[in-house]
């Protein structure tokens, strides 16, 4: 997820919103997640909010952030919420190197 304007990132309203909301439709690397999981520990912070649709729930950006919230048995999770329909800003692409670019 990329947003086209720099300025519009940091303009972008973090909230906690509850985990049980967050819709994941993605597979994760678990070993990021447990590599993820220990760094927050150590920083005993979400250095990164996720980027969630406000109207659905569904999780744009940070589905290792979110399964990283479960592991620690977090109520709520850091988020900025978009309009992904209505926001030309975002723009959705694949993993690098995932063999479907």
């Amino acid at each position: 997820i990329k947003l086209r304007n720099q300025q519009q990132q940091q303009q972008q309203i973090i909230s906690l919103v509850d985990i049980r909301w967050l819709k994941t439709h993605e597979e994760v690397l678990w070993h990021r997640v447990d590599h993820l999981k220990d760094a927050i520990k150590e920083w005993n912070a979400y250095k990164m909010p996720l980027l969630v649709d406000r109207k659905s729930g569904a999780i744009l950006d940070g589905h290792h952030r979110y399964h990283v919230g479960c592991l620690l048995g977090l109520s709520r999770l850091p988020v900025v919420l978009v309009d992904y329909l209505e926001d030309d800003s975002i723009d959705v692409d694949v993993w690098p190197a995932c063999g479907l670019d």
